[in-house]
């Protein structure tokens, strides 16, 4: 019973990590892609002021 029991408190601690690690990589994409967005749009910005 006590086996079990650490076996269960285990996998309970891998799916809290991988919940964690899930989230953590969901949350430096979205960064990622407001970055690259933000990016693109200040080039493009800056491109149309140099072409006026």
């Amino acid at each position: 019973m006590g086996t079990a029991l650490t076996m269960g408190m285990l996998a309970v601690v891998l799916v809290i990590m991988a919940v964690f690690f899930a989230g953590f990589l969901a949350l430096f994409g979205a960064v990622a892609a407001v970055g690259t967005v933000a990016a693109a749009a200040q080039r493009t910005t800056t491109r149309r002021k140099l072409g006026r």
